[in-house]
């Protein structure tokens, strides 16, 4: 017999799970907007900076799943293909 699936998330705990994310995203802007401040950060480090913003544009698509009130249906809705594309694999 194999146990049972554990409850899941409380509503208030997701949609708060949701805004840490958005706010960590928030963070990393203003850090990735203080490194481009500096034009010769900007030029040696384009491709890390680059990166900030993925991380970020990651953070808001998993909190707008965890917002979302069918999760599973709102995959498709996710910008970052290859972020929704391993979501549909999970799914699976």
């Amino acid at each position: 017999m194999t146990a049972p699936d554990p409850d899941p998330l409380p509503p208030v705990l997701r949609m708060q799970i949701a805004d840490e994310l958005v706010r960590a995203r928030g963070e990393i802007e203003v850090i990735g907007e203080a490194l481009c401040a500096d034009p010769e950060v900007t030029i040696r480090h384009m491709t890390a900076l680059q990166a900030f913003d993925r991380i970020g544009q990651h953070l808001l698509a998993i909190a707008g799943l965890l917002q979302a009130d069918d999760a599973a249906a709102a995959i498709v809705d996710v910008p970052l293909e290859h972020l929704r594309q391993r979501l549909h694999r999970a799914m699976s």
